[in-house]
């Protein structure tokens, strides 16, 4: 007879940790809610429950799915300490079914569990089934005490609609609209109990409002487009300033035919196409945003004929769509339009969604392909395509962003290649490419497309509501980007050296376009830099984004008007991003001067910054005067503003010792006064010119 094997002895189950990890980390009190109250004063985002069965962290933006159909070795059973307030449904459960299931659930892992029990295994299921379906009950009953779910009358057996938290995405709700993380709110809503000033934000509100509905312009079209041109003078002037801005980043059409045509419009008007006419109305609308400075009482155009001349486009090209629309010069003026709208702030917020319909058109036209498939294409016309479909997935990207929406295409999805590295003159006589380290008209273009497949996916990182953020995915984003980034400066270097080289405008323009994407990857950490200490990493990219960002405003570059013209008249966009990188220089300041408090260490190591603090402050203050210029150009949002007196007010305050609280306050109302005194002479102004 065998000897008998004494049995195996059950190693103790530790007691499973009920707290959140910041919590247990910190060694606080936790009330187990989710977000907890100690994680809700600091950073909701960081409070995480630990899954003692698969050693895995459950975040609050995660969904666990409480309805499998049955139990396998691969699934495990469920933990009883997860609380029902951390669960958030894809789909409520069929308690029904459930229960008519009962012999699928004596699979394998429940026989395994059982093996030390003496209850026979038909019993154990049956408990089992009782158990999960008093789970169930209990979880539906939470759930619909938490989302208030009421089936309609006379709907009873209706299933109940799919419905998530709203913290369960990755991005936010506002009004009627959703964001992804990569549109980031300027102003956190901050509360305050001065009743003046309240008054004043709120009156502020109702005149921006007012200004808003008065831009709308209710004029019919004129039924000759001709009409709309203004004199030839007033006309080159603008159609200097869009080409030698927009047209070199931007590569829309061919310089010199254009050119040709509208030589050809003035000396015989009625020859020109409407196609032509209309293009070179966006081109006017563009051009003119970078020719407000100018005198009044020479060649000057007020904002509104630009927004008449964008109306009329968009009214043009909104008119009964026709198989004779399908060709290049439809596109030519649907990419027109949109940079139009943005440089004139006209629904501008919106872009991306008209991007969409400009992407789909292309895409249906073919121009996603590369013109190599195509048999008896010309040079001229396959370069011409090419430069129009990387300008297209330019606005693409770019929109996405300002939207923070999902770019809408994949790099798999097109093979058409980047532009080759010639003059427009070239493209008519030559076909022989030069060398990339000289500048030509392309050369920005050509730059921008070799970061174009990894800004596609930041985009999509940043905007796809059902991925978490991923801080190693984000560091490997970000050092790809940067690496490509370094190739592309060393060859704006070479192009120094070649004699020819970017202007000051195609240089910031460049860095807006492209650090953009650096910042909005390391931001959202860098702010929780200040309580975890892994992502200092973060703060310091974001910090040396931001101070490249806002180069134009410190004393390293020369001044470049038409860029100073764009910050102050162009999209949100072109406000948005120095706004958030004017926050993030501010808030290093402050931390400096909050380690300068604490501190007081003779043996202290010393910590080299990019800008020094006075160098800093002085980058802050020359984007406070900018966001309030732009505010006298005509910005109904006050945001910017606020924001970044508030930040400097905030500095100045801890500077010289006094009460934070009264600083703001003195400042929140002395910025509400002024832009409430800026917005009522607009209205007055205008209201006078209606009489």
């Amino acid at each position: 007879m065998a000897p008998t094997t004494a049995p195996h002895s059950q190693r103790k189950r530790r007691r499973p940790a009920l707290s959140c990890e910041q919590c247990r980390r910190r060694k606080v009190r936790c009330d187990r809610n989710h977000p907890c109250a100690n994680c809700l004063r600091s950073d909701p985002r960081s409070c995480h429950y630990v899954d003692t069965d698969r050693k895995t962290l459950v975040a609050h933006d995660q969904v666990i799915d409480l309805a499998p159909t049955s139990f396998s070795k691969s699934s495990p059973p469920l933990d009883s300490s997860i609380r029902p307030d951390d669960v958030q449904f894809s789909g409520l459960l069929d308690v029904d079914a459930l229960q008519s299931s009962g012999s699928s659930l004596a699979s394998p892992t429940v026989v395994q569990h059982s093996k030390t029990s003496h209850v026979p295994v038909d019993l154990q299921a049956g408990s089992l089934v009782q158990s999960l379906t008093d789970r169930v009950r209990q979880l539906e009953k939470k759930l619909d005490e938490i989302l208030n779910l009421q089936p309609p009358d006379g709907c009873p057996s209706q299933p109940p609609i799919r419905t998530r938290e709203h913290s369960s995405i990755n991005g936010r709700f506002l009004k009627t609209r959703f964001f992804g993380n990569s549109h980031r709110s300027i102003c956190e809503h901050r509360s305050s109990e001065v009743p003046e000033i309240q008054v004043l934000y709120e009156r502020c509100k109702q005149l921006a409002r007012t200004a808003k509905s008065q831009e709308i312009i209710q004029q019919n079209i004129c039924p000759d487009l001709r009409d709309y041109m203004p004199p030839k003078q007033t006309s080159d002037r603008l159609i200097q300033a869009y080409l030698r801005t927009f047209e070199s980043v931007y590569r829309i059409v061919h310089v010199p035919s254009f050119l040709r045509e509208y030589d050809q419009y003035w000396k015989d008007p009625q020859t020109a196409s409407p196609a032509f006419i209309v293009m070179t109305l966006l081109m006017l609308a563009i051009g003119n945003s970078f020719c407000q400075s100018g005198d009044p009482d020479k060649d000057y155009v007020p904002r509104s004929t630009s927004s008449q001349w964008v109306y009329t486009a968009q009214t043009w090209l909104s008119s009964p769509f026709e198989k004779s629309r399908l060709n290049i010069a439809s596109l030519q003026t649907q990419c027109l339009l949109l940079l139009a709208r943005q440089t004139n702030g006209i629904s501008s917020d919106l872009v991306w969604i008209s991007a969409g319909a400009l992407l789909r058109t292309a895409m249906h036209m073919g121009f996603h392909i590369d013109p190599r498939h195509i048999r008896g294409i010309s040079f001229f016309d396959a370069q011409l395509r090419r430069r129009i479909w990387h300008t297209i997935l330019e606005i693409i990207v770019q929109s996405s962003m300002d939207a923070g929406g999902l770019p809408l295409i994949h790099c798999d999805d097109y093979d058409c290649e980047p532009p080759l590295n010639i003059d427009d003159a070239q493209m008519e006589d030559s076909n022989q490419a030069k060398p990339l380290e000289d500048f030509t008209s392309t050369s920005l273009q050509i730059v921008l497309q070799r970061s174009l497949s990894l800004r596609l996916q930041v985009a999509q990182f940043l905007n796809d509501f059902r991925r978490g953020t991923s801080y190693d995915e984000a560091l490997q984003l970000s050092k790809s980007l940067t690496n490509i980034y370094r190739e592309s400066s060393a060859l704006f270097d070479a192009f120094k050296n070649s004699g020819k080289a970017p202007t000051v405008f195609q240089s910031n323009f460049y860095d807006l376009m492209t650090q953009r994407f650096l910042l909005a990857l390391h931001d959202p950490f860098a702010i929780k830099a200040k309580t975890d200490p892994t992502l200092y990493y973060s703060h310091k990219a974001a910090l040396g984004v931001s101070i490249r960002i806002l180069a134009p405003f410190s004393t390293s570059i020369p001044e470049d008007p038409d860029y100073t013209a764009l910050l102050l008249t162009g999209s949100p966009s072109f406000r948005d991003v120095p706004t958030q990188a004017a926050a993030v220089v501010a808030d290093d300041i402050i931390g400096r001067i909050t380690e300068e408090q604490i501190n007081t260490s003779v043996s202290a190591p010393h910590t080299s910054y990019p800008l020094s603090h006075g160098d800093s402050k002085h980058v802050v203050e020359r984007f406070v005067s900018c966001a309030l210029a732009r505010v006298e150009s005509g910005e109904t949002n006050i945001k910017g503003y606020l924001v970044s007196a508030c930040f400097l007010a905030q500095i100045e305050a801890m500077e010289r010792g006094r009460l934070i609280d009264e600083a703001l306050s003195r400042t929140i109302l002395s910025v509400l006064q002024r832009c409430s005194k800026v917005l009522e002479d607009r209205f007055n102004w205008s209201h006078s010119d209606d009489l």
